[in-house]
């Protein structure tokens, strides 16, 4: 039996997911494309040392190619984005890449479909001159390492709270991903009343209750991503991703 306990504290937060690979990737109906790389889960079979060189940077290398690789953004091309360190604590080490347009990002013409992305990280930004030093991939079944490969059309939408409303009610959860119980860290000095929500990956809601200043105990978890949601008084909101083991 999996417990989540749900404690008022003071703290921080930022929002994201990630899935029980090392990647996680959504879609926002605009088309940007959202992903989440969990260096906990990095392929053991990449170059030794990997983990603790990217997990020492706030930025690492994204280098991706668009339709099965066809048009390429290597790490260090004009415009490239980066993978950006979530939060301050290292502890964390999940990295953060927003691609807003993928047609306009991969140089493709106007109205090419874009159906799928793969990607690979490295410690381009902090070591140009030996980026492929450090690297971030997939493991397989057979713990060879390979490029991550998200196809589009399979993503699911991005929660609609990519970025906290309610930044002054900071949220942090330790130890993520849990196991057997975990806490919710909640900035919450005028012991303000707010409703919490935890959904699963898919947006279902798992559970709704009210709460201030108490400890809140969520049994019979199933392993997997779920989202913590505060939501205030007057709907305003601050989210914070979950994972269990």
């Amino acid at each position: 039996m999996k417990k989540l306990y749900i404690t008022i504290a003071a703290a921080w937060s930022i929002q994201f997911a990630q899935a029980q690979s090392a990647a996680f990737a959504c879609k926002k109906a605009d088309g940007e494309i959202n992903i989440v790389f969990a260096l906990k889960k990095n392929c053991t079979a990449t170059p030794a040392g990997s983990r603790d060189s990217l997990g020492k940077r706030d930025s690492i290398g994204f280098h991706s190619g668009a339709n099965g690789w066809s048009a390429g953004k290597d790490w260090n091309a004009a415009g490239a984005v980066q993978g950006k360190r979530q939060l301050a604590n290292r502890a964390d080490s999940t990295f953060h890449v927003r691609i807003a347009n993928p047609v306009a990002y991969y140089g493709l013409a106007a109205g090419t479909a874009v159906t799928d992305i793969q990607f690979v990280f490295n410690d381009g930004p902090t070591k140009p001159a030996s980026p492929w030093g450090s690297e971030g991939k997939e493991q397989d079944a057979t713990n060879s390492c390979k490029n991550f490969l998200i196809t589009i059309a399979s993503l699911p939408t991005c929660v609609a709270s990519a970025q906290d409303l309610r930044a002054d009610v900071g949220m942090v959860i330790a130890p993520n991903p849990g196991n057997a119980a975990t806490t919710v860290f909640i900035n919450n000095p005028k012991n303000e009343r707010f409703t919490l929500l935890l959904t699963d990956a898919t947006g279902r809601l798992v559970r709704q209750e009210s709460v201030t200043s108490t400890s809140v105990e969520l049994n019979n978890l199933s392993a997997g991503l779920y989202f913590v949601i505060l939501r205030d008084t007057e709907g305003r909101f601050s989210t914070q991703k979950l994972i269990m083991e």
